[in-house]
């Protein structure tokens, strides 16, 4: 890669790094994470997976 290309990559993840910082906070994103693991792991015959997504999904959203 070019210095040139390099030094574009580097200001796009600068510009973009705090947009996801604050999308990933939102609920949708949140939702849409745990679809995408839960879709995948339903796609596996294992099931330390599953018990991943339960993590991850506690995690998200504790029970107060």
């Amino acid at each position: 890669m070019s210095t040139v290309g390099k030094i574009y990559n580097k200001n796009m993840i600068r510009f973009i790094k705090p947009i996801l910082k604050f999308f990933v906070k939102s609920n949708a994103v949140k939702s849409l994470v745990i679809g995408l693991l839960e879709d995948y792991a339903a796609s596996t015959e294992t099931d330390i997976d599953n018990e991943i997504v339960a993590l991850v999904k506690e995690k998200l959203w504790p029970v107060t």
